[in-house]
């Protein structure tokens, strides 16, 4: 009976873990000057909460990853930059140097009209959250935005 009462307990404790969502995204853009934008990717990140770089090691929790394309009208252009305060961290868990965002990081990327109608850039960002202790599955999130 023990042992059963500390299966249901372990099993409580790992679904209240992964139904966590300690990351929340917004997605808008700014106008630049006529025809020319930047895209924001925005993530508040809860407090003790992290998430890799794009440019993070693969050897630990996966990177962010941005996958992005545009209509007909909008060309993107080079890949995204990041702004936030990057930390540089050892992870014994994985045996590899990480470069994590706490706190909040905007993903922007530069993008213009073909013409001066209306465009619009879809795509996914993959990414992992942790807390150092516990590692979240990959999450991926859709997003769209309109640039007019």
């Amino acid at each position: 009976m023990k042992k059963i009462f500390m299966t249901l307990v372990s099993l409580f404790f790992m679904c209240g873990l992964y139904a966590q969502e300690p990351v929340e995204w917004t997605f808008f853009t700014k106008k630049l000057n006529d025809g020319s934008y930047e895209i924001h990717l925005a993530a508040s990140i809860d407090k003790g909460w992290f998430i890799c770089s794009q440019y993070s090691s693969k050897n630990g929790p996966s990177p962010t990853e941005i996958e992005i394309s545009g209509s007909d009208n909008v060309r993107l252009y080079g890949k995204f930059d990041e702004v936030g305060a990057v930390q540089k961290r050892k992870s014994a868990e994985h045996n590899a140097r990480l470069q994590v965002f706490e706190g909040q990081v905007e993903f922007v990327q530069k993008a213009s009209l073909r013409d001066q109608q209306k465009g619009s850039a879809q795509g996914t960002i993959s990414f992992v959250a942790s807390d150092g202790a516990h590692t979240l599955p990959v999450k991926t999130v859709r997003f769209s935005v309109l640039l007019n």
